[in-house]
């Protein structure tokens, strides 16, 4: 937890001390409703909201002081201080950038278009059976959350893990310069955030800014079955591949537990077949298990501990989670984020159940021109893992469904809906016991409040 004098802060964040004493100030905060008692706050200027507006609050929630680019004129309380900066965004990301350097980390960087959570969640947990980690908890992947995982590193910590996730060029690179890993892991290059980024290639620019700013060591771990990432190894020095067709970890074999609910894996190590299991279903989780298995033993774990440490993953909210509702019902919540890569492998999951499917889908968002085609072709592949009934909610649930009738799915198991709420309110009629009910859509969509209302009945 970051801890510091205000004119050690004055120095790191480029700042003035304008009103108020020099004093110290316990872990940083740019949410007034949520600050603890001796918290720093950050002003922080968004696209809708000016955290100017909310300092006051932030120090009568017990703020100790705040990092503000106007001058406030509000009474302070004794001890409590205002500094002045150019940027307080900018600001945000020096200090933690200041912090980070005060700690001998072994720091994993993870980004892809499809997986890196869960990749993330895994390298964490293999690495936990020898060594006191840090990770990316939630969302906390982009230029604010960064920094704020940043301020949570303590001297106990030995390795960091930290997600970076992007919408832009050039953001990626600003996430390595603040945290400075030494080692990079990319899963794949799909679409997503097309909206913004045009092309493959430039998403594939944006995923590579890992790579290029690695330190240290400087060693990447890359999918070779993903061409856009396999040619990412021109840029370091120290490359491992992971994939299924070949590399240094080659998935030989791969069974799914009798309960669907884990995978026993057969990787060939560079020449040497070893067995582990993971308990997570799905083959692009075998893939991001390579992957935390190649970091396990880059950093130095032999076989035992990985599988100890594989055996301890569980994946974050909302990321195939297996839930089972009282009418005993299953339903797979994927319905974090969706892209075309990730809802393909979401209904390769569904289909090998062989009770009754249901495939309740919600827009891909920020997928620009590719938009249509992609709707279009999720439409077909919900038709080609034959699930029972389809459930669409978004702009593009006309298209998903043309893609499913010209797919061969029968159009009475077709349903469209406005809103959540029509989607939970005719599932509740028509789900049986024993139905398996796949949620997923992208994050502006909230399905998960149609898993909550399964789950609740509704």
């Amino acid at each position: 937890m970051i801890q510091m004098s205000t004119q050690e802060l004055c120095k790191a964040v480029d700042g003035e001390l304008v009103a108020g004493l020099d004093g110290e100030f316990i872990g940083v905060s740019i949410d007034s409703r949520t600050i603890e008692s001796g918290q720093l706050f950050f002003a922080i200027i968004g696209e809708q909201m000016d955290g100017h507006t909310f300092v006051e609050r932030a120090l009568a929630n017990g703020g100790v002081g705040a990092i503000v680019e106007r001058e406030q004129d509000i009474s302070l309380q004794t001890g409590q201080f205002l500094i002045k900066v150019a940027n307080t965004t900018q600001a945000l990301q020096n200090l933690a950038h200041y912090y980070r350097r005060k700690f001998d980390l072994k720091v994993v960087g993870v980004t892809g278009s499809v997986g890196k959570t869960t990749t993330k969640d895994m390298i964490a947990a293999v690495l936990s059976s020898k060594y006191s980690v840090l990770k990316t908890e939630g969302n906390l992947n982009n230029y604010y959350g960064l920094p704020l995982t940043l301020f949570r590193i303590t001297p106990q910590h030995q390795v960091l893990v930290v997600e970076m996730g992007m919408s832009a060029l050039k953001e990626i690179e600003l996430l390595a310069k603040l945290a400075e890993p030494q080692y990079g892991v990319v899963t794949n290059v799909s679409y997503s955030h097309m909206e913004y980024l045009k092309t493959l290639e430039n998403v594939a620019k944006a995923k590579q800014e890992l790579i290029e700013n690695l330190v240290g060591e400087r060693i990447a771990v890359l999918n070779v079955d993903d061409q856009r990432v396999k040619e990412m190894a021109a840029l370091v020095e120290h490359v491992v591949f992971f994939g299924l067709t070949a590399g240094d970890y080659r998935l030989i074999r791969i069974q799914e537990d009798t309960d669907l609910v884990g995978l026993h894996l057969v990787v060939d190590i560079k020449g040497q077949k070893r067995a582990f299991h993971i308990p997570i279903s799905g083959e692009h989780n075998a893939l991001n298990a390579l992957a935390a298995i190649a970091i396990g033993r880059i950093l130095g774990l032999d076989d035992r501990e990985i599988q100890l440490g594989l055996d301890t993953f569980t994946p974050s909210k909302m990321r195939m989670n297996i839930l089972k509702t009282s009418r005993g019902i299953t339903v797979l919540n994927d319905a974090y984020n969706a892209n075309p890569t990730s809802m393909k492998a979401a209904l390769q999951v569904l289909a090998k159940y062989t009770d009754r499917k249901i495939a309740i889908l919600g827009d891909m968002l920020e997928l620009g021109e590719f938009a249509g085609s992609a709707h279009y072709e999720l439409g077909s592949l919900v038709a080609q893992n034959r699930i029972d009934l389809l459930l669409i909610k978004g702009d593009y649930r006309e298209v998903v469904a043309r893609g499913a009738k010209d797919s061969g799915f029968k159009v009475e198991n077709i349903f469209t809906y406005s809103t959540n709420r029509e989607i939970s309110e005719h599932l509740i009629t028509i789900a049986q016991p024993g139905d398996i009910v796949l949620v997923k859509g992208s994050r502006g969509m909230a399905m998960e409040e149609i898993v909550n209302d399964l789950l609740e009945e509704v």
